[in-house]
């Protein structure tokens, strides 16, 4: 392959791939800033289970266009219902979806979506919740 062929491909495959500023850098805490989240979670139990309301804000200063939440939840919990996302993974490492219609998240604005679970609340311990692969912050949401 000639010289002008090998910076060709090169270009292409670099190209393809994301690359991530180094942490600690200035590049890494405006990327960061790009894409930010806040998360309120609050959860009440009944017997048999518990009911959790979960609001997720976009602290960042790009628009989020569709989101993967995840967060984890303890040994012997699992959700049987949920509002205002799709359900992925239902135990273990939760995985749930936007919908049509609550996909795009401005900043400064939230979503709200919940959960109907089986099992212990003391055991659920939903922590570190994620967006799109993003570690959210903790935080009261109005």
């Amino acid at each position: 392959m000639s010289r002008i062929g090998r910076l060709a491909l090169g270009l292409v495959l670099t190209a393809g791939c994301v690359v991530a500023p180094m942490a600690g850098t200035p590049a890494a805490s405006a990327a960061a800033e790009q894409y930010a989240c806040a998360v309120d979670y609050d959860a009440s139990g009944h017997t048999g289970g518990f009911n959790a309301n979960i609001h997720v804000k976009n602290t960042g200063i790009q628009p989020v266009r569709g989101w993967t939440l995840t967060f984890p939840l303890g040994d012997g919990v699992e959700i049987v219902s949920v509002w205002n996302a799709e359900l992925v993974v239902s135990k273990g490492q939760i995985e749930t979806r936007s919908l049509k219609w609550n996909a795009d998240v401005e900043p400064g604005k939230y979503i709200t979506l919940g959960f109907g679970a089986t099992g212990s609340l003391a055991a659920a311990d939903p922590s570190p919740f994620k967006v799109n692969g993003i570690t959210c912050t903790s935080a009261e949401i109005e």
